[in-house]
């Protein structure tokens, strides 16, 4: 009866032991799983920041540029205006004048 006994005692740790090795299975995939999905948060976190980072670097950027574009359009007009001044001004028809008289008396004379 002893041995019955024994035996059965045996069996009941057995059994617990298995039924710890299980649950201690269960609990390390637990683990597991919430770790990667806190790793995959903190990648999506890291992600968006890193997209709002390149966003506002790049309106940074285009502010800059279309600072300076403004700038050199505004000096390419400011040069333009003054070469259609000199183009249309009494001097350039003097000199068209001059010109033109030069070539007349060089074809005739």
């Amino acid at each position: 009866m002893q041995q019955i006994e024994a035996l059965r005692e045996v069996k009941r740790a057995e059994d617990e032991v298995k039924r710890l090795k299980e649950e201690a299975q269960r609990e390390a995939q637990r683990i597991l799983r919430e770790a990667r999905e806190e790793a995959s948060r903190t990648l999506a976190n890291a992600s968006t920041e890193a997209d709002a980072a390149y966003a506002a670097g790049v309106d940074a950027a285009k502010k800059a540029t279309n600072q300076e574009r403004t700038k050199i359009i505004a000096e390419g007009d400011k040069r333009a205006d003054a070469v259609r001044k000199a183009a249309s001004g009494p001097q350039f028809q003097k000199a068209v004048d001059v010109l033109m008289k030069r070539f007349s008396d060089g074809i005739n004379g």
